[in-house]
């Protein structure tokens, strides 16, 4: 019966180790796909900055 119950909570512990384990890193992958799209739409954003500055450059600098 002892043993059965050491099993047993050995078993448990393993258990709560994996799913906790199983949680954390959906959390932090959850984290790093937020932290990339974060990313990916301010490089967007600073590409279209950029492009209206070449365009704005490119008319009125080296055109003329």
């Amino acid at each position: 019966m002892d043993k059965r119950m050491t099993v047993i909570r050995r078993d448990l512990i393993f258990m709560c180790k994996l799913i906790f384990g199983y949680g954390v890193k959906i959390i932090i992958f959850q984290r790093f796909l937020r932290i990339r799209l974060i990313i990916s739409l301010t490089i967007q954003r600073h590409l279209c900055f950029i492009r209206v500055i070449c365009n704005i450059f490119f008319t009125y600098i080296i055109l003329p």
